[in-house]
């Protein structure tokens, strides 16, 4: 009954222990966190600067995760840097073209899905 009166302070929590497992020396924790609170601004709160800064974060710490480099491009989409968008995207192809364990089918399905964010912000 208490989160259904006062949602909004449960979300505030939420996020600020969120940003307190960002900074955790424990890598899986840290970089779930990161990944959480990239999603949060990316689609619930529309804060694209801040989900820019998460994103970058993660292709930073993690620069094959093709995953995260996806949102990285989403990111740079609703900031309308169609220039960085598109040498991001490149970075998509080359490094999907090259992960190990990656099947031909997955790699198609990033690289278009890729391609389709492209042509949505261009």
């Amino acid at each position: 009954m208490l989160f259904r009166m006062q949602p909004c302070r449960h979300q505030q929590l939420g996020y600020q222990l969120l940003l307190k497992a960002a900074n955790s020396p424990h890598p899986l924790i840290s970089m779930e966190a990161k990944y959480f609170l990239m999603k949060i601004n990316l689609e619930i709160s529309k804060n694209y600067s801040e989900a820019l800064k998460w994103s970058t974060k993660l292709v930073v710490s993690y620069p094959e995760n093709i995953l995260y480099r996806y949102y990285l491009l989403e990111t740079l989409g609703e900031l309308g840097r169609s220039e960085d968008m598109q040498e991001e995207f490149t970075r998509i192809q080359s490094l999907s073209a090259n992960l190990p364990g990656i099947s031909g089918k997955q790699n198609n399905h990033f690289v278009n899905r890729a391609n389709r964010l492209l042509k949505k912000y261009k």
